[in-house]
């Protein structure tokens, strides 16, 4: 009986151990690899009040870094109302993200990661919300290397195997 305790103690143990071995180091896949840069911008919408019965939509403006592949927006100041939110349109695919006042924080104010260099911003007020506004200060994109003269581009080092 004090076999049987013994070794499913060390099984624990060892459970234990790789568990924590396991979950105190980050994934490969959860390291940024990619080199980035913020950049100041300022696109604010005007203060919006919907007095009506009915959502609005109102355009804001592009956010644009030309030549970049990819770019992120960060929401500096921000009144989203009750119900009112924020819809950010890639320019390159069209993909969506929609964002309110519970959903902005959750990110540290950033957006998610949009494929190309543009992206529009459209406010919905709903019925009612007063005072409604968003702020982009700064935008964040992947840092460009500069090819030097003799350099060789290649996944597989100087040689293609």
């Amino acid at each position: 009986m004090i076999v049987i305790d013994s070794i499913r103690l060390r099984f624990k143990a060892s459970v234990a151990l790789t568990a924590l071995v396991l979950c105190s180091s980050p994934a490969p896949s959860q390291i940024n690899a990619i080199s980035t840069r913020d950049d100041p911008f300022m696109l604010v919408s005007e203060l919006v009040d919907n007095a009506t019965t009915e959502p609005i939509a109102v355009f804001v403006g592009t956010v644009d870094s030309p030549g970049a592949s990819g770019i992120r927006l960060h929401i500096g100041e921000y009144d989203l109302g009750r119900s009112s939110y924020v819809t950010l349109t890639s320019i390159a695919d069209e993909a969506v993200q929609r964002l309110d006042a519970a959903t902005i924080p959750n990110s540290y104010n950033w957006s998610a990661t949009f494929n190309g260099d543009s992206v529009e911003v459209e406010l919905h007020v709903a019925a009612g919300d007063a005072g409604v506004f968003i702020e982009i200060d700064r935008i964040r994109t992947p840092e460009t290397s500069e090819a030097q003269e003799g350099a060789v581009a290649a996944i597989c080092g100087t040689t293609d195997d």
